[in-house]
C-alpha cells in the first residue's frame, strides 16, 4: 500500500506548514497552554475525471488564544491564511484552492481572561501527479 493517500498527505502538509512556535493539535491535551491551532473536520469527496485522479477536501483550522485582547488570535488567523496562500504544498499532488475564508471569531469569557477562538474554512482540490 505505497500509493499516496490524499487525505493523509494533506494532513501531514498542514501540520508541517503550521508547526513552529505555536503548537498544532488534532486532539488537544488536557493541560495544553494557549495559544494553539487545531485541525478538524477534514472531509473528502472524489472528483475524478477521465484524465485526472483528484479529490476535493474541506478543512477547518481553529485558532485558540487567551488574554485581554483578540490581537493574538487575529495574527494567528492571518498567519494561517498567508501560509496557505503562499507556501502550501502536498507531497505527490498539485494543489488548487477552491475557496478560503475566515468563518468566525468567537470570544468565551473564562475567569479573568477571555478565550478567543477563530475558525478558518477552506476547500482545496488535490490532483494526483
Amino acid at each position: 500500500m505505497d500509493e499516496l493517500i490524499a487525505s493523509v498527505e494533506l494532513q501531514k502538509a498542514l501540520f508541517t506548514l503550521l508547526t513552529g512556535d505555536i503548537p498544532v493539535y488534532e486532539i488537544v491535551p488536557a493541560k495544553a497552554n494557549f495559544p494553539y491551532f487545531t485541525i478538524k473536520n477534514m472531509s473528502r469527496v472524489n472528483d475524478n475525471t477521465k484524465t485526472e485522479k483528484r479529490t476535493e477536501h474541506g478543512i477547518y483550522i481553529h485558532t485558540w488564544s487567551k488574554g485581554n485582547s483578540s490581537l493574538e488570535s487575529k495574527k494567528m488567523n492571518n498567519f494561517v491564511q498567508n501560509k496557505l496562500a503562499t507556501d502550501f504544498k502536498v507531497t505527490g499532488f498539485d494543489v488548487a484552492f477552491v475557496e478560503m475564508e475566515m468563518e468566525a471569531m468567537q470570544e468565551e469569557q473564562k475567569s479573568e481572561e477571555t478565550i478567543f477562538h477563530g475558525t478558518i474554512e477552506f476547500r482545496i482540490t488535490l490532483n494526483k501527479k
